[in-house]
């Protein structure tokens, strides 16, 4: 949807005026994006989220259970594709 409120484009830095860009739910706040930077980025992980599923996996992890079997899988499977 398109940003009613002015903003700073989380892809590029630059300012996003009201109407210019899109927004979205990121953690307990918003974040907005122009929408060249959208049509731009579409189809490439977000670096923000990865970091976050990063640090949830590795955390995660350390505990038992099905969860951590999963988490501890995902990351063998990212450092053999990297």
């Amino acid at each position: 949807m398109r940003n009613k409120f002015p903003g700073t484009c989380y892809r590029c830095g630059k300012p996003v005026a009201v109407g210019d860009g899109h927004f979205e739910r990121f953690g307990h706040g918003w974040r907005t994006q122009h929408a060249s930077c959208a049509i731009e980025h579409r189809g490439t992980p977000d670096p923000a989220r990865e970091a976050l599923t990063m640090r949830r996996d590795q955390q995660r992890a350390t505990e038992t259970g099905k969860r951590a079997q999963r988490a501890r899988k995902r990351l063998r499977d990212q450092e053999v594709s990297a």
